[in-house]
């Protein structure tokens, strides 16, 4: 890996996840690239863990309303974009997310996307969060349906998933049912999988980081 020179700093299951990396070594490798990514703005840091291998559920409009990956942001700048999988049986409706993760549930909510409309299949969805997040910082990125549980279309759906393949999170779930503020008031749970997923952080300059750091 060209650290030098490299404009792209690219995590995939083959990095970080690599089964001969001790956890003190995929932690050392993650802080040089987190450098690397802050002390060259414009760098863009991009996790990626597609495409699934399956998928789990349910994510309906009966059962589980919410399904989220925690993530850590390998580098503080802007998170352009997040890509995830859904497996869908019967069409509905659906909202996607990113908040702060408190390590046990959804804190401040950062990006609601608009009403998003699961087709069948197994179809990718991809979101332009273009949000603020701190380099080191505990991230979650969820679907949820609670509030279109009686618009008529009945969601039943499954995540796509990549195995236990990310070293710094996990995919979760939680039964809010109707409330969605049950996503930040109770805990989630661990479904010991990954969400397949991709996103991307560009590393904003060192002027721009402490503004960043402030705000959040």
């Amino acid at each position: 890996m060209a650290l030098r020179t490299c404009r792209r700093l690219r995590l995939t299951p083959g990095v970080l996840n690599d089964p001969m990396l001790s956890a003190m070594k995929r932690l050392a490798l993650a802080s040089i690239l987190s450098a690397v990514a802050l002390s060259a703005p414009g760098n863009v840091f991009v996790v990626d863990f597609t495409p699934p291998v399956s998928s789990i559920g349910p994510f309906s409009d009966t059962d589980v309303a919410t399904w989220g990956q925690t993530f850590i942001s390998p580098a503080t700048g802007n998170l352009t974009d997040f890509s995830l999988s859904l497996d869908t049986a019967d069409p509905g409706e659906f909202k996607f997310w990113i908040a702060t993760w408190d390590g046990a549930k959804a804190g401040t909510l950062l990006f609601e996307s608009p009403q998003q409309s699961a087709t069948a299949g197994i179809v990718s969805y991809d979101f332009t969060p273009n949000i603020n997040v701190v380099g080191g910082n505990a991230y979650v990125a969820f679907v949820n349906n609670s509030d279109f549980r009686n618009s008529g279309n009945v969601l039943n759906s499954a995540i796509g998933f990549s195995g236990d393949a990310y070293p710094d999170g996990s995919l979760f779930f939680q039964s809010s049912g109707s409330d969605f503020s049950e996503v930040t008031t109770s805990a989630w749970t661990d479904s010991g999988l990954d969400m397949a997923f991709s996103t991307s952080i560009t590393a904003v300059p060192e002027t721009e980081h402490a503004g960043i750091v402030a705000g959040m």
